[in-house]
């Protein structure tokens, strides 16, 4: 028999008695049984278990480092490729994602006339917007892609993206051109892969 001490007081006080060991005892029910021969109340939470302390990440704005990517969109689903694009826009594609920080990459799309729509949507889909004067104006997909391609696969990006003052600033990353060329050839980007529908 060794003597059981409560260093930390759970009683509140420090208290010695002639029972097992703590680590003599393989049975908790055992425990639970010296414990009332000796009149001592059972403190809230004792019989859970120790769990292994782990530290939270948050990121930092000053500490995160991002990276250049390049997405040709030639023929492309719109919606499924401004998925991933949207995913790497977040940072949700880090371990070290943080929902109120801007942990996303920089990403480039290029021949962004080239997207496709599934099903009849070219001619079906309407885009819808208001100018301050009286009327509600609207065009067909179709229209749009002949007119504003880029439009098309940055309101597919934005609204995927928190809408708030932290997506707009994602969005600000985004950087979409008509054809292959970019001047973005400094910051060497690489292909994005991996994603869910990247080709």
């Amino acid at each position: 028999m060794k003597t059981a001490v409560d260093p930390c007081g759970i009683w509140g006080q420090p208290i010695k008695s002639e029972i097992p060991f703590w680590g003599e005892i393989a049975n908790e029910c055992q425990l639970a049984e010296q414990l009332s021969s000796i009149n001592l109340p059972t403190p809230i939470g004792f019989w859970r278990r120790p769990v292994p302390g782990t530290k939270s990440y948050n990121a930092q704005n000053d500490t995160i480092e991002r990276s250049w990517f390049i997405v040709d969109a030639e023929d492309q689903i719109v919606g499924r490729i401004a998925s991933d694009i949207a995913m790497v826009l977040m940072g949700k594609h880090r371990p070290t994602y943080t929902p109120n920080v801007d942990t996303g990459e920089f990403v480039i799309v290029t021949n962004c006339e080239k997207v496709k729509f599934t099903g009849n949507k070219l001619n079906q889909k309407t885009y819808t917007w208001y100018t301050g004067y009286t009327g509600l104006r609207s065009e067909s997909a179709g229209a749009r892609l002949q007119r504003k391609p880029e439009q098309i696969m940055r309101d597919a990006v934005r609204r995927m993206l928190p809408k708030n003052k932290l997506g707009r600033q994602m969005l600000n990353k985004l950087k979409i051109y008509q054809g292959a060329e970019h001047p973005h050839q400094a910051q060497n980007p690489q292909p994005l892969t991996g994603g869910r529908h990247l080709k």
